[in-house]
């Protein structure tokens, strides 16, 4: 009974050490593929690339409404983007996606919004 009783605790420990995230991607990767709602195309759009200290996320941040600061849109990004670096001025074109309820995007601040994009193009401007 006591050897029934080891193998089949060593098959759980063996199951579950399976199911572990040794190398802590997939939870980036959900964050990536995760099913979420097509808001708009973008297309030419000029912003800037800035790393979201709370939400640890690379964003491009966009001001719909220019000269005011009323209102910004955050567009969080799968990844920075290479040859970029934050505070860069870009130019880019995607889909912008709705955020789920329950993956903490929900603005505090009333005009400020945010988006999951993807890139299709971005270049930084001189």
């Amino acid at each position: 009974m006591m050897k029934k009783y080891t193998l089949f605790t060593m098959i759980i420990i063996f199951i579950m050490s399976c199911n572990n995230d040794d190398d802590g991607n997939s939870e980036e990767m959900n964050f990536c593929t995760r099913n979420r709602t097509l808001n708009t195309e973008i297309t030419n759009k000029e912003g800037e690339l800035v790393y979201l200290e709370i939400q640890e996320k690379y964003a491009i941040r966009y001001y719909p409404i220019t000269p005011t600061v009323d209102e910004v849109t955050y567009y969080i990004l799968c990844e920075k983007p290479e040859a970029l670096t934050v505070n860069d001025t870009v130019s880019f074109s995607g889909r912008a996606y709705n955020f789920n309820e329950n993956e903490g995007f929900s603005p505090a601040i009333g005009g400020t919004n945010y988006y999951f994009l993807k890139l299709s193009n971005i270049q930084k401007d001189d």
